[in-house]
């Protein structure tokens, strides 16, 4: 009777019981090695916080606070926030994430009144897959 054991990484071997047929040759022992398969985390924007600050001179800044978190939910820290200013102004921009996912981008400095629209292009870090279907939002804004 042939008798074949799995081998997997970081498993004991245990007995599989193979297709076989007797033809009176000794029993054959075949490794089998499973190997693990990396799982990449993935990420994306649990929120956009829009906000305005206006200085004495009248000239207004917008800022868009983007949190970023992993498919569990956890804030993904030191990740890279691209994005785009549009509307009222124009620019791109970026910024690292802090420890609690949060990361901070400014728009240019206007006199003018109108809408601030700030959009998410992307989001990198060494490790993490920037993955969109799991944004809350892509894109916010704040007028003035």
């Amino acid at each position: 009777m042939a008798l074949a054991r799995l081998l997997a990484s970081g498993s004991t071997s245990r007995p599989l019981m193979p297709s076989y047929t007797t033809s009176g040759s000794p029993p054959t022992l075949v490794a089998i090695t499973a190997q693990p398969q990396a799982v990449t985390p993935r990420m994306g924007v649990a929120d956009i916080a829009m906000s305005l600050s206006v200085n004495r001179s009248g000239s207004a800044q917008a800022s868009a606070a983007v949190t970023v978190r992993d498919a569990d939910g956890r804030p993904v820290p030191g990740a890279t926030v691209s994005g785009k200013w549009s509307g009222l102004v124009a620019g791109n921009a970026s910024a690292a994430s802090a420890s609690n996912g949060l990361a901070s981008l400014v728009s240019p400095r206007t006199k003018k009144s109108g809408t601030f629209v700030f959009t998410v292009t992307g989001i990198s870090l060494n490790g993490y897959t920037y993955q969109p279907s799991l944004n809350a939002e892509s894109s916010d804004s704040i007028t003035r």
